[in-house]
């Protein structure tokens, strides 16, 4: 199998099925340090990759651990973010109209 994917792309591998997620992960002494959506080929965006940091919640990963995990790459304009930590993109996916908006957005 090795060798077929050293000759082939991954869209022959995918045969041009639908991709959930794309980009790339370090992962240092088990754990998941950073996440990005860099891709050579697709072009997810943060709210795409927000699928990743939802399965990992539902594979018992724990909230703090989740919440830790540093994000980078572009945001959903396709420019280049500040990387920052989940809990950050967690909670702009959950302020409302009328919240006060953190000192820390600036870049969102």
């Amino acid at each position: 199998m090795r060798e077929e994917l050293d000759r082939h792309s991954l869209e022959d591998f995918l045969a041009g099925a639908g991709v959930a997620l794309a980009g790339e992960m370090v992962v240092n002494d088990s754990e998941i340090s950073d996440v990005s959506n860099l891709s050579g080929h697709y072009r997810p965006t943060q709210s795409t990759n927000d699928q990743l940091f939802t399965e990992l919640e539902l594979k018992g990963m724990s909230k703090s651990d989740i919440d830790n995990i540093t994000r980078s790459g572009v945001n959903d304009s396709g420019e280049y973010m500040t990387p920052k930590p989940h809990r950050k993109f967690d909670e702009a996916n959950k302020w409302q109209d009328g919240d006060d908006i953190p000192y820390d957005w600036n870049d969102f």
